[in-house]
C-alpha cells in the first residue's frame, strides 16, 4: 500500500480472499512514517479484524481476520485530504495503543506524515512539536528519517518550525 490510490484496489482484491479465523494480515508498513493511510484504512475495519502483535524489530503488525468485510467496508478514498480530521485522530490513537511503547514512535512519525500528505503542514508541524519536544521522541531514527524525506521532497524542515 505504497501509494493511497492503492488502498481500495488491494483491500477490494485480497481482503475478501481471508477466511474468518485462521485468515492473516501483515501488514508490513504498519510502523513505517510514509505509509500514514494504512492506520486509517485498518481502524475503519477494527471490528473485521483482530490486532495480533507488532513484530520486533520490524515495521510489521499482524492482524487476524475476525469477520469477512462487506464491499461497502472496503472503501477508501484515492486521496486522504478527504478524510475527516476527527477520524484521522481517533485511527491514530487506537493504532499508538496496539503498538509497544519502544515502536509508538513509528505511529508518531506516521501520524504527522498523515498531515503533511494533506499538505497541512501547520498541523504537521504541530504534531511534530508535540511528539518530539513535548514527547519522548526527538531522538527516534524513524522521526529523523521522516524529517529528512519532508525537507527533501516539500522543502519543509519540521525541525526549523518549531
Amino acid at each position: 500500500m505504497k501509494y493511497e490510490a492503492l488502498v481500495q484496489n488491494i483491500q477490494r482484491s485480497f481482503f475478501p480472499l481471508l477466511l474468518p479465523g485462521p485468515g492473516i494480515l501483515m501488514h508490513q508498513d504498519f510502523m513505517h512514517f510514509y505509509e500514514s493511510w494504512i492506520h486509517v484504512a485498518m481502524y475503519l475495519l477494527r471490528d473485521r479484524f483482530e490486532p495480533v502483535c507488532a513484530l520486533p524489530d520490524s515495521g510489521t503488525f499482524i492482524f487476524r481476520c475476525k469477520a469477512q468485510p462487506d464491499e461497502d467496508q472496503l472503501r477508501f478514498p484515492d486521496n486522504v485530504t478527504v478524510l475527516a480530521p476527527e477520524l484521522i485522530e481517533d485511527a491514530y490513537d487506537w493504532a499508538a495503543g496496539l503498538v509497544p511503547e519502544e515502536q509508538r514512535d513509528t505511529i508518531a512519525a506516521a501520524h504527522t506524515m498523515m498531515y503533511v500528505h494533506r499538505s497541512d503542514f501547520k498541523q504537521a508541524v504541530e504534531l511534530f512539536k508535540r511528539y518530539c519536544t513535548r514527547g519522548s521522541y526527538g531522538d527516534s531514527r524513524e522521526f529523523a528519517t521522516m524529517t529528512d524525506y519532508v525537507a527533501a521532497t516539500h522543502g519543509i524542515d519540521l525541525r526549523t518550525r518549531i
